[in-house]
């Protein structure tokens, strides 16, 4: 029986991504305690240890997706990441009364359009975007394609198209589990992606711990 190497295996490029995605269990852990802690129990505590919770199944599950050749249930994962990313990230650039509304309005089960941001506007998706687009102006694009494997669409229909030969209109199919004849470019980004993402989420909950500490700190002066 032939062993399938595993995409660090095949593409040695990708061997460092691969160990620093086996980092972030212990990274994502140690920065929720540290942000949490036991101090001063708050809205965004909640909310950052349903962060922290997502965030490590989320990278459990991407390692094991890739690691099968699975990119069609790893790019939804990814799409779950940069949503929480991309709330994350509006909830740490409004005052903390308004976050505290927004994540009471998230734990109450109701829509997040529903939610009007300082303009007046909902907080779909697109409008969340844009909160992020200076610091990732690549965002609307991975949000685009990723999105495209939630829903059946045109990238269900070309994965298993393993070559082609336009002059003689031939087109050959490979059906089985697993990409494997995906292009090391194309995973390499996937891998890059999804890196990007969660070291920015455990940014931004250090960046919460720390001013959380810097609080406590200055009220105990």
């Amino acid at each position: 029986m032939i062993k399938i190497k595993l995409p660090h295996e095949k593409f040695p490029k990708l061997k460092g991504k691969k160990e620093k995605l086996d980092t972030y269990d212990d990274k994502l852990k140690k920065a929720g305690k540290d942000a949490v802690g036991n101090i001063n129990m708050g809205m965004i505590d909640f909310f950052i240890i349903g962060v922290v919770k997502r965030s490590l199944d989320l990278v459990d599950g991407f390692i094991l997706t890739t690691s099968n050749w699975n990119l069609i249930c790893a790019a939804p994962i990814i799409r779950m990441h940069l949503d929480t990313l991309l709330r994350l990230n509006y909830i740490s650039k409004v005052p903390p009364k308004e976050a505290d509304k927004l994540i009471l309005h998230i734990m109450n089960g109701e829509p997040l359009n529903k939610f009007k941001d300082s303009e007046g506007k909902g907080l779909n998706d697109t409008r969340l975007r844009k909160y992020l687009k200076d610091v990732f102006p690549w965002i609307d694009n991975v949000y685009k394609q990723t999105s495209k494997f939630i829903h059946f669409s045109e990238r269900h229909m070309f994965v298993p198209v393993y070559s082609t030969n336009n002059e003689k209109r031939i087109v050959n199919f490979v059906i089985h589990k697993g990409s494997h004849n995906v292009k090391e470019e194309q995973i390499t980004e996937y891998y890059n992606v999804f890196i990007i993402i969660t070291d920015s989420i455990i940014k931004f909950i250090n960046s919460w711990g720390e001013q959380k500490r810097n609080l406590s700190d200055s009220k105990a002066l």
